[in-house]
């Protein structure tokens, strides 16, 4: 049965998880920015997660929205040889 294992795994690995909603936003640079990177890789990844930060502290932070001092894991995920896909996984 196809995506059997991932479902079993997910269900053992459920207790070990904080009570509590999770979400899950991601961040996609354009390719035209993607390649710039691979120039200047620390500035572009520093303007990145500064903005990802910047955006979901201030949504987060709205009495419309959430309300709330958040805190967040951020991941920086770039596939392929070109560098054509950078993408900040967050959650």
């Amino acid at each position: 049965m196809p995506g059997h294992g991932a479902r079993s795994l997910a269900g053992r690995r459920e207790k070990e998880t904080l009570a509590g909603p999770y979400f899950h936003v991601v961040f996609t640079l354009p390719q035209q920015i993607g390649r710039l990177a691979l120039q200047n890789p620390r500035p572009i990844y520093s303007i990145l997660f500064r903005a990802v930060s910047e955006t979901l502290l201030t949504i987060a932070a709205d009495p419309k929205r959430l309300g709330a001092a958040i805190g967040f894991l951020a991941v920086l995920h770039t596939w392929g040889q070109t560098f054509t896909s950078t993408r900040i996984y967050t959650v």
